[in-house]
């Protein structure tokens, strides 16, 4: 009986030991899959795409493989007011330096950096061009080496080849748009292309087939089609080597203590009693106390992706609620680089409890902020449909009509069918 005891002890001691080590080694495995897309050296080195930087910019490659290349590369930049795109340039003494435009930073020392696998860092600015077109470039440096260095391209550029722009626009996640090299301006510092560049993508890096950057994406002629510009890879070598050359001079201007003007609409938001014009309990409306704050940038950043992410369709009461209190939260926020899907989506979550004016309100806010005619064209379109459940036809058909004008068939299609 005693020895019956012993065994089944035994038994119970290395069961245990045996449970433990598998479930230690399962955890491993779970880590190690987690990490297979990380922007670390180990997975860099698994694309072997510099082992003969001699033959580098004379490769030929496609579109996917230069996309898997700036994935781990190109990162987005988020400061309080404002968000754009960079990429990895140089990795030396233990910390990697980041290529981005002026105005991208705007005049901040820090910035927040956000790579595709969702890892953020705290970038310090050390170098700032601080002037317009050619001069809009600066210098980011985390102290750690991270991400995959893309080569700039210093030799004569094609008119007619073939490149790839990549970026961040409007903050919607890591994208390509593909087209070609229009024009070389002023003694080929800048090149002209119909690459699609848009909100978010400035900073960027405007690939060729070969994996080199070609530019730096800068501005667009709005009232243009197709006439985008960046700032040749030639051009911003010379930027970088300046910095490196003289690594104690910055050209940074320091930043001012004054404060905003009242004219800057995305500062005054007025507060508004929700709750007298409506029969609901919508406390959720009401900005909460626990405001994001310099502080917690990253909850900032997860309430921005998930707003538009995850409330294409807002069609249910508790969706509404949610929207209303995740938009509340960014426009109380010390940060203020929201871009127009704040207003529009908390208008129509306003529309959605039956809270016309306070919607109508709302998308008055984001037509301000809009910056592309497919912004206007939605925002336009649910003005309609406000002003449709008002029973007011007139002011209706005068939004379908602006949507339709900017594009929006949709709208173009219920404007012929109601409205004379």
């Amino acid at each position: 009986m005693l020895l019956k005891k012993i065994k089944i002890r035994y038994l119970f001691f290395f069961g245990s030991i045996f449970l433990f080590i598998f479930l230690v080694s399962e955890l491993l495995k779970i880590e190690k899959e987690s990490k297979k897309n990380d922007v670390i050296p180990e997975n860099i080195q698994k694309i072997k795409y510099y082992t003969n930087s001699d033959e580098f910019c004379y490769k030929d490659l496609g579109i996917k493989e230069i996309s898997n290349i700036a994935k781990l590369s190109v990162l987005e930049i988020n400061t309080m007011k404002n968000s754009g795109s960079g990429f990895v340039v140089q990795h030396r003494n233990e910390s990697t330096l980041i290529l981005t435009n002026s105005h991208v930073v705007n005049n901040n020392k820090s910035v927040m950096l956000k790579w595709t696998d969702g890892t953020t860092d705290v970038g310090q600015v050390v170098y700032d061009g601080k002037g317009d077109k050619l001069n809009d470039l600066a210098l980011i440096e985390i102290n750690k080496i991270k991400g995959n260095v893309l080569k700039l391209k210093i030799e004569d550029l094609s008119i007619g080849e073939e490149v790839i722009s990549v970026g961040y626009p409007k903050s919607l996640g890591f994208s390509i748009t593909r087209g070609i090299i229009s024009a070389l301006r002023s003694d080929n510092k800048l090149v002209q292309t119909d690459a699609a560049i848009n909100q978010g993508n400035s900073g960027g890096p405007l690939i060729d087939k070969s994996g080199c950057v070609v530019g730096i994406n800068t501005f667009i002629f709005r009232d243009a089609e197709g006439l985008n510009f960046a700032i040749s890879g030639s051009h911003a070598h010379e930027f970088i080597q300046e910095f490196i050359k003289k690594p104690k001079y910055y050209k940074l201007v320091k930043k001012q203590n004054k404060q905003p003007t009242s004219d800057n609409v995305l500062q005054n938001i007025p507060k508004k009693d929700f709750k007298s014009k409506s029969k609901l309990n919508l406390e959720l409306s009401s900005c909460p106390n626990n405001k994001i704050n310099s502080y917690n940038f990253k909850s900032y950043l997860y309430l921005k992706e998930k707003l538009v992410f995850d409330f294409e369709e807002i069609d249910s009461t508790s969706k509404a609620k949610e929207v209303l209190f995740i938009t509340c939260q960014l426009l109380s926020s010390t940060f203020k680089n929201y871009n127009f899907q704040v207003f529009l989506k908390r208008g129509i979550a306003l529309n959605t409890l039956g809270l016309n004016n306070e919607a109508i309100y709302f998308f008055k806010k984001a037509l301000l902020v809009s910056k592309s005619e497919e912004d206007l064209a939605n925002v336009y379109y649910e003005k309609a449909r406000v002003y449709s459940d008002m029973k007011n036809n007139k002011k209706a058909c005068e939004s379908y009509n602006k949507s339709a004008g900017f594009g929006y068939e949709m709208s173009k299609s219920l404007k012929d069918k109601y409205c004379i």
